[in-house]
């Protein structure tokens, strides 16, 4: 895992294994330690992935202590941090990103997977669901065994994996700029009794 792969934008990535991808903070209700968990449980996945996490500060010693716990060795799992282009990169080229939040407001980094051609695993919890539709895996959360299955449904299956990104794709397509103007007028001229067209608000 110390190994070094260039890829097309001279970017370096910190492994040159297959990796999943966790993007932000760990904390709380991110639910980190149930990916770990996870991770952990799938004789696959530890052995065959990596796990990226982007953001979020270095590890604690509480984490590395569940790596212990776990027989993780912490080479399996890096935390990185650094541009938006190597986060791009990040997206661009892992098997997964997995968001496995306990609950979740609108949350941008589903989406920025999406953009990047990168299949989703999601918790099936909060507003994750209205956000994603159906261009995600999705899993409970609070149960280790679903998370497991939907990492290693989505990592083991190139045409479920290819069927997520097209529909990620799709997906995206609603979450446009100009749509998202056109939502809020609705919502104006609902509130104001009156009708103004998108191009009258540029």
């Amino acid at each position: 895992m110390n190994a070094r792969v260039k890829v097309a934008t001279n970017v370096v990535l910190p492994t040159n294994k297959p990796y999943l991808l966790y993007v932000g903070i760990r904390g709380g209700y991110k639910n980190f330690l149930g990916l770990l968990e996870a991770y952990a449980s799938s004789p696959l996945l530890r052995t065959e992935y990596g796990l990226i996490c982007f953001g979020g500060g270095a590890f604690s010693q509480d984490e590395q202590k569940v790596f212990e716990m776990h027989g993780l060795d912490q080479a399996q799992i890096i935390q990185i941090g650094g541009s938006d282009q190597l986060l791009a990169e990040l997206y661009k080229n892992a098997s997964v990103f997995v968001y496995p939040s306990l609950y979740e407001g609108f949350g941008m980094p589903p989406l920025e997977a999406m953009a990047h051609d990168c299949p989703v695993a999601c918790s099936n919890s909060g507003s994750i669901p209205e956000v994603v539709a159906d261009a995600g895996e999705y899993f409970d959360p609070g149960n280790i065994e679903s998370l497991r299955v939907a990492i290693e449904h989505v990592t083991e299956s190139a045409s479920h994996r290819g069927a997520l990104i097209k529909k990620g794709h799709e997906r995206l397509k609603l979450f446009s700029w100009d749509h998202c103007a056109t939502k809020t007028l609705d919502v104006y001229n609902a509130l104001v009794g009156t009708k103004i067209k998108l191009c009258d608000a540029r």
